[in-house]
């Protein structure tokens, strides 16, 4: 084993991956960059799993054209939203540290990397290959899709913070809809984005934000416009959120979010101690007794 914070691990990294004959190289990187192809060169046959979720590419954190130029030369390309490891593994080796797969990485930032061998490489590449299962795969076709998506606009300088005050959750709620949600992939951003302008004007016209997230259900729902709900997404607990609009497409229902701010975030754990019926692939749930809604919305640190 050995390590390499300084100056910085990507040239002992690129090192063993353009050796000639190297074995294949299953790469599992949260974030790949525009040159990710020169920064990580990966060849035929190889495997790359990153983080390809809409939110990450219109976010600019990881390149469609990066993975469309893998994708011409043969890499299988995966994605898993809310992706956060950088491992690279082979036969023989592996590398886990701390490196996104981008010029920034290689260039700006202090990176640190391990390189393993022996039993625990391979046990590394078990664990790599795992990630990279059929439905997370992408095609040339969801490439090309999520080429087509609007970016974000580049920042010249810091991010500015508007000081704007919290919106509260009413002191009593009587009805909250619990939703267990995966991340949307292409195919439901698209969907969502036929129905956004009349979830605006719906929002305006209650006096909420036009600002709206969006929960994309492949069948009715229980929630109704003006109902609260809260989402468990990958474990994590997400703000509550007043429903805008529920929009019908075809069997599914998209429901436009606003959230609010609130003091606190409660783990899985804590929500499902006050609220019985939040097992583990709940789905959805509505929560219609107002003394348990209010114990739940005290663990947001709403009083």
């Amino acid at each position: 084993m050995s390590g390499h914070p300084n100056p910085g691990p990507w040239a002992h990294i690129r090192r063993d991956l353009v050796r000639r004959g190297r074995p294949p190289v299953v790469a599992v990187v949260g974030y790949v960059g525009a040159a990710a192809p020169e920064v990580m060169p990966l060849r035929k046959g190889d495997i790359l799993v990153c983080d390809a979720s809409p939110a990450a590419i219109k976010r600019r954190l990881t390149s469609t054209m990066a993975l469309r130029q893998y994708d011409r030369i043969g890499v299988s390309v995966f994605s898993l939203a809310g992706l956060h490891a950088k491992v690279i593994a082979a036969k023989g080796f592996a590398w886990v540290g701390s490196t996104n797969a981008s010029e920034n990485s290689r260039d700006n930032l202090i990176e640190a990397s391990v390189r393993i061998e022996g039993t625990n490489a391979q046990a590394i590449l078990d664990w790599a290959s795992s990630q990279a299962v059929d439905d997370r795969a992408l095609t040339t076709d969801d490439l090309r899709d999520l080429a087509r998506l609007p970016l974000d606009p580049l920042r010249s300088g810091p991010r500015k913070t508007v000081a704007t005050p919290p919106r509260q959750l009413p002191a009593r709620l009587s009805r909250l809809v619990f939703y267990e949600v995966a991340t949307a992939g292409v195919k439901e951003e698209r969907i969502a984005e036929r129905s956004r302008g009349s979830a605006k004007a719906a929002a305006k016209a209650s006096g909420l934000p036009s600002s709206l997230g969006w929960l994309y259900w492949d069948e009715p729902t229980k929630a109704r416009a003006g109902d609260w709900v809260i989402q468990i997404s990958n474990g994590h607990v997400r703000r509550p959120a007043q429903v805008v609009r529920v929009s019908r497409e075809r069997q599914a229902r998209v429901l436009w979010l606003s959230y609010v701010k609130t003091t606190k975030r409660p783990k899985v754990a804590e929500l499902r101690a006050v609220v019985a019926n939040l097992e583990p692939d709940f789905a959805e749930l509505a929560l219609g007794r107002s003394d348990t809604v209010l114990k739940v919305l005290k663990l947001f640190g709403v009083r």
